[in-house]
């Protein structure tokens, strides 16, 4: 009933060519109604970079002449002071709070107390009534859950207080005080008939959140369904611990290959399959040791299947992909079997044109690779463990900056020329003069950020002022758990503006030139930037149905 699921970040092409197909990229929606569009004007750099002409009008510089060596740093000096706008506040990412179990244990008693108004609440405000306290757990477990996995010095206690409220969550999903309230508002056509669409959609993927809990089922199969839920959550979390085990192969076993990878003179140790060592030999014997038939493995999956086809069937459905699919954008399994079947057969021409490059790399090496002759490769066999490898290395040739002699030219030189700030602040001055929303360095409070690099930005718009808070964490960090993603910790509506987290993982500055992006690099950025926008222009009457929650 009460969802934490993540919305699915779309993709942006890999060649940018002038400001509107780069807008485009961002995949922001075509119009938001409550946001006014802004005039098409021309506009300068805050700097000021720019030419008198004869009339005396200040020329506008294009972008690609204007400065690229602006780093993060160069755009906190213009940090304005915390005005009213701010929130009045010492918690991490500004929430209400200073200490994160101290908010967490409020919110959890402010929802408990909303429980108790369901019996007595009128029907129609019954649905925004759970919706509420469906927003308040959620915001706080997603917090939560991003400090638990951001290596900070507050990842322990996101983790405690992620920990609790999953409990909580699971507690209000088969609360029978909100089943009896979803159903008194559906047996109440009058209330039913004001709910719009949107509030129809809400209702009714609750009502399927209470089937697959077994809220509507005898309270014996009930509980027989909360045992095969949290049996279901353990054996997957088993068969999930089983796949990262490192395999330990001892030395009377281990193939010549890998003795160079012994350990404490008595085994070796496969964390992974070396796909990125050199040595074909190496990267053969581990990738057949690593992926070797693990009988243990096999028993943990036909026990998770085996669960969740007892929890499907229990509730109602012919098989757990059909419970899983319930509501959702694909609908029915068939669906998605189509889809895939489809997308193979699209794909797969274009597979084997990308295999052949492969192919042909092994066999002629980068040498020879970019000559558009089309020798025979036959004897050439590309096997499952040199595929990442050799794609590594085609794509070192792609990017590299000392490369002498011209590249195809379908594969054009991508130096890293663009520096962090820069494109930071041009992504400012598109959304301005698309949107009329300004992203402006805020100072923030202490004890507001998780680590010292983070930079707060206040998005505010010329004519509705705040739309919410944006805060970037893109330098490198070792412990980080992808190159770049987007969190949303609190989603907008009426009530309260949005908050989102862009992490990346960026080389800071070496002290004399700020950190640059290459292409790769500003790709990632542009798709991050424009879900984190979508978050702070979007704004939905219930959480159920906000960016955070695609059904």
């Amino acid at each position: 009933m009460i969802r934490i699921s993540k919305r699915k970040l779309a993709s942006i092409s890999p060649y940018l060519s002038s400001p509107s197909s780069l807008l485009s990229t961002l995949h922001l929606p075509t119009s938001f109604s409550h946001i006014p569009s802004s005039p098409t004007k021309p506009r300068l750099l805050s700097s000021g970079v720019g030419t008198v002409t004869a009339t005396g009008d200040k020329e506008v510089v294009p972008v690609a002449r204007r400065h690229v060596n602006c780093d993060i740093e160069d755009i906190l000096n213009k940090k304005r002071p915390i005005t009213s706008n701010s929130k009045a506040s010492g918690g991490v990412l500004g929430m209400p709070t200073g200490e994160l179990q101290e908010h967490c244990t409020s919110v959890i008693e402010k929802c408990n107390g909303m429980l108790e108004q369901l019996s007595d609440c009128p029907t129609e405000d019954i649905l925004q009534l759970v919706d509420s306290i469906s927003k308040h757990i959620v915001t706080v477990s997603d917090m939560s859950l991003f400090l638990a996995t951001s290596r900070s010095e507050k990842s322990e206690a996101g983790l405690s207080v992620l920990k609790q409220t999953e409990s909580y969550i699971d507690s209000l999903n088969n609360n029978p005080l909100l089943f009896t309230a979803l159903k008194k508002l559906v047996n109440d056509t009058t209330a039913t008939q004001k709910l719009d669409s949107e509030g129809m959609k809400v209702l009714s993927t609750l009502l399927i959140d209470c089937k697959n809990n077994g809220m509507d089922l005898p309270e014996k199969s009930q509980d027989k369904v909360q045992r095969l839920i949290k049996q279901v959550g353990v054996e997957g979390a088993a068969f999930v611990k089983e796949s990262v085990v490192p395999v330990r192969i001892s030395l009377e076993d281990c193939p010549e290959a890998l003795l160079s990878l012994t350990e404490k003179n008595d085994s070796v140790i496969l964390n992974d399959w070396c796909g990125h060592v050199p040595s074909d030999s190496i990267r053969e014997e581990a990738y057949l040791a690593y992926h070797k038939h693990n009988a243990k493995q096999e028993e943990n999956l036909h026990r998770l299947l085996n669960r969740r086809q007892q929890l499907a069937t229990t509730t109602g459905y012919s098989n757990f992909a059909e419970r899983t699919l319930q509501g959702s954008m694909a609908g029915s399994p068939d669906t998605v079997k189509d889809f895939l079947s489809e997308l193979h057969t699209q794909l797969r021409p274009v597979a084997r044109e990308e295999f052949y490059e492969i192919e042909k790399f092994k066999f002629h090496g980068s040498k020879f690779w970019y000559n558009r002759g089309h020798q025979a490769v036959s004897e050439c066999v590309v096997f499952p463990w040199d595929v990442h490898y050799t794609v590594g290395e085609m794509r070192k040739l792609w990017i590299k900056q000392e490369t002498k002699s011209p590249l195809r030219p379908e594969f054009p030189r991508l130096p890293d020329f663009l520096s962090v700030g820069s494109v930071v602040e041009q992504i400012g001055v598109w959304l301005e003069d698309t949107f009329g929303v300004t992203l402006i360095p805020e100072q923030p409070f202490e004890g507001e950020l998780w680590r010292p690099d983070v930079v707060k930005l206040a998005v505010e718009h010329e004519t509705q002022g705040l739309m919410g808070f944006l805060y970037l964490d893109l330098y490198d960090c070792s412990l980080k758990r992808a190159p770049a993603c987007n969190h949303v910790i609190r989603a907008g509506d009426g009530a309260q503006v949005p908050i989102s987290v862009i992490e990346c993982g960026y080389e800071p500055s070496n002290g004399y030139r700020p950190p640059h992006l290459t292409m790769h690099s500003l790709e990632r950025l542009f798709r991050e930037m424009g879900a984190a926008v979508h978050v702070m222009l979007s704004r939905t009457k219930y959480s159920q149905t906000s960016v955070k929650n695609v059904p």
